[in-house]
């Protein structure tokens, strides 16, 4: 494979293959051969991973939160360290679940109106409005509309998650089946 790895030749992937090869001389000898081989993984990763979500595939799930679908996270394949997204839908006349979390969030509205609660303020939207919600801030969106609307999520969650902060609470479900 060819690799992409600036200074990365032929010599430089036999060194490291005979390093493989050698037996670790102790643990801290085996975490810095870990760490070596760390990049080379990850082009290997990073080739396997997924990369794109097929709009026809994207279906809404029920949770306490509401309906949604989960379309780029590092648990659906995709090599993701600090970002994820994902997609809420909110029937109309229904609302989202009141929860909070440890990281950020930025909701842009693909369709639909209505309003949100966020910590005690009460933000009307429309489709192609943003909002954004700060850590740990109570928030729920209510749907006035007369057909679904949907929000694309873009948050912090995994780089939450990979640096061991990771929190969520979630008070009040959401009504929409």
């Amino acid at each position: 494979m060819k690799s992409l790895i600036p200074g990365a030749d032929d010599s430089t992937r036999v060194s490291m293959q005979a390093a493989t090869a050698a037996k670790p001389l102790n643990p801290t000898d085996a975490l810095y051969k870990e760490q070596l081989f760390f990049s080379g993984g990850e082009e290997k990763r990073r080739r396997t991973s997924r990369v794109l979500v097929d709009n026809v595939k994207i279906e809404f799930e029920k949770t306490p939160m509401g309906r949604v679908s989960y379309v780029i996270d590092p648990k659906t394949g995709f090599l993701m360290r600090v970002l994820g997204t994902l997609l809420a839908e909110i029937s109309p006349g229904k609302r989202s679940g009141a929860h909070r979390h440890m990281y950020e969030e930025v909701n842009y509205v693909i369709s639909g109106q209505g309003y949100s609660l966020i910590e005690d303020q009460r933000y009307d939207w429309s489709e192609g409005d943003v909002l954004c919600i700060p850590v740990f801030s109570w928030h729920q969106h209510f749907n006035t509309g007369d057909r679904p609307a949907r929000f694309l999520v873009h948050h912090n969650r995994p780089l939450m998650e990979n640096l061991g902060f990771m929190h969520v609470e979630q008070g009040e479900s959401s009504d929409d089946d």
